[in-house]
């Protein structure tokens, strides 16, 4: 079988937890001097803009569980992902669901072909108005 996986129209970013733990840093610091804590604050803020006015796609996965396991930034973390994300997350077993039962329509259809499209891998649709800020 064929498989095509279409893109969103912008940039998609994932933040891995790592990251997320950085810009936590920054946002609960924000008396800081540091110089990468000042970088990290201002990369925090052009997401911020970035997501709120439709340029890019941030969504959550399961970076917060390992944040919460060994962190101390657990509320900066949740505020930092809820400002990028605008609630909007998906999961492997999420994805992993929706792909196995396309592949089965497919193949009960005799389809040889499959497209996969990004919004299958998000519970409704992550285009609507949470991709705005909308809420």
């Amino acid at each position: 079988m064929k498989y095509r996986v279409s893109r969103p129209e912008i940039p998609v970013l994932w933040l891995d937890t790592h990251a997320i733990t950085a810009l936590s840093t920054a946002h609960e610091q924000p008396d800081s001097s540091d110089s990468t804590v000042l970088v990290n604050r201002e990369i925090l803020d052009r997401l911020r803009d970035l997501r709120r006015n439709g340029s890019i796609f941030i969504f959550e996965t399961d970076q917060m569980r390992e944040i919460e396991v060994k962190s101390s930034l657990g509320d900066s973390a949740r505020t930092v992902v809820a400002q990028l994300t605008l609630g909007v997350r998906s999961s492997y077993v999420n994805i992993q669901d929706n792909q196995i039962s396309r592949a089965m329509q497919a193949a009960i259809s005799g389809a040889s072909e499959m497209e996969l499209d990004f919004p299958s891998a998000f519970r409704g649709d992550p285009f609507s108005q949470e991709q705005r800020g909308e809420f």
